[in-house]
């Protein structure tokens, strides 16, 4: 018992003499939560939620039909309609420049014979123009609602004269409202669409055959189609894996982070590092050392991981990983790996104690992480978030990634990304190697 208590003493004793380490053991449980429930709002909530995606509109319509259809997207509640950009209405070549370079993660496109189409008097389509990233049971489900939405237009107009006009037409700005739980939940299951009979509202009124809702939609007249940016220019189609595999390449990349942290810290404590401080090779040559090692580590990493996307998971059944531009693909993972030792530097010249460091850097890595669009889609965030990610480097990382695999976009389009991850690299070594010297002659 005596031992007991004495091994207790001197545990308590050492978590004393490091209070910087035990205040890390309340906070930063505290910050997990904060960032991770806030991030995560927009996939779990099940009651109102205030933040909206943008819908950018191109009203070509004339007529009644496209203002009734804006003015629902507008007010169902997990919408912005967006009518104007710099104070114009955008043209449909805009409205498509704006979701390819990812201002916009849908557009919608009305046509100019909206009107007669509706009535089966000419033929046009109401186009969907969607970011690969967006969710696909996302987008099919918008879709189904905005059919939802041409139907009940139709059925409104037949019944103009009948007593049941108002009920109809207190559905019209309701229809948009199928769409709720999965703006809520983009990664559930879509409901059926059309083939659900849930999904329609009961009528109890006799209408012609060729105004039922399930036989109207097979008609031509009035349609909705849904066509990805990537479709649009004839570039490959997206796949699921192009999320999954850079997000948790980037997170990899950046974990090395800690581990050379835990290894300057270990150098110091055994007293090689100041044997290397007074030598001739001096702090730059130690930086320089340390980096071309763990950045051949981090290629090596994105290689395995990058292999893991084209050659495994295909056999396992899931999408193709296409690498279209490969020097561009290089270009981004060099800058995430000189973040990532800069930070890894960062890290070391601040902790006095490996404890310390490691304990910060792995929970600094994952809030980042969190905020950057790696454990959570940007799109299910709400705004604030999505700001948010600007300011850590897995945001840029990421989306730098994303603009090669999924928006296909050349090396020149992402060096903007690929220079901001470099001002992210450079203050980090800055400020270490500032702390690094002025600790070696303190």
């Amino acid at each position: 018992m005596i031992r007991l208590f004495a091994i207790v003493f001197k545990e308590l004793h050492l978590l004393l003499r490091d209070p910087g380490g035990l205040l890390l053991l309340f906070v930063l449980p505290s910050i997990f939560i904060l960032v991770l429930s806030v991030a995560l709002q927009g996939a779990f909530s099940s009651t109102d939620n205030d933040e909206k995606l943008d819908i950018l509109i191109v009203n070509l319509d004339p007529g009644d039909f496209g203002v009734r259809l804006v003015e629902s997207v507008g007010t169902n509640g997990h919408f912005r309609a967006v009518t104007l950009l710099d104070g114009n209405p955008p043209t449909r070549e805009r409205a498509i420049e704006e979701v390819t370079a990812g201002s916009f993660q849908l557009a919608m496109i009305i046509p100019v014979k909206s009107e007669e189409a509706l009535l089966y008097e000419e033929d046009a389509v109401v186009e969907l123009i969607i970011d690969p990233i967006l969710s696909r049971q996302f987008t099919n489900a918008l879709a189904g609602a905005v059919n939802s939405f041409i139907h009940y237009s139709l059925l409104a107009r037949y019944m103009a004269e009948s007593n049941a006009k108002s009920e109809v037409i207190d559905e019209l700005a309701g229809s948009l409202e199928q769409l709720g739980h999965m703006f809520k939940a983009p990664h559930s299951e879509p409901d059926s669409g059309v083939d659900d009979p849930d999904f329609w509202p009961a009528f109890e009124t006799d209408f012609p055959l060729e105004l039922q809702p399930k036989y109207a939609i097979q008609k031509r007249g009035l349609q909705v189609e849904s066509k990805r940016v990537t479709e649009i220019a004839d570039d490959p189609s997206p796949n699921a894996v192009q999320q999954n595999v850079p997000g948790w390449t980037i997170f990899a990349l950046f974990w090395i982070a800690q581990i050379l942290a835990l290894n300057i810290l270990q150098e110091r404590l055994s007293g090689a590092y100041t044997r290397i401080m007074v030598s001739p090779a001096g702090l730059l040559t130690f930086v320089l050392g340390k980096t071309i090692p763990f950045m051949l580590i981090n290629l090596v990493q994105a290689v395995f991981m990058f292999a893991l996307g084209v050659f495994v998971l295909p056999a396992l059944g899931c999408p193709d990983l296409i690498l279209s531009n490969i020097p561009g693909l290089a270009l981004v993972t060099i800058a995430i790996s000189l973040v990532a030792i800069g930070f890894g530097l960062f890290m070391a010249s601040f902790s006095r104690t490996e404890f310390l460091a490691a304990s910060i850097s792995a929970s600094v890595l994952i809030i980042m992480s969190a905020v950057g669009g790696i454990m959570v889609p940007k799109f299910v965030m709400p705004q604030f978030m999505r700001d948010m990610s600007l300011f850590v480097p897995h945001g840029w990382a990421l989306d730098a990634y994303l603009d090669i695999l999924v928006r296909n976009k050349g090396t020149a389009e992402v060096l903007p990304e690929i220079g901001i991850l470099l001002l992210f690299a450079a203050l980090f070594f800055g400020v270490a190697i500032v702390r690094m010297a002025r600790q070696d002659r303190s």
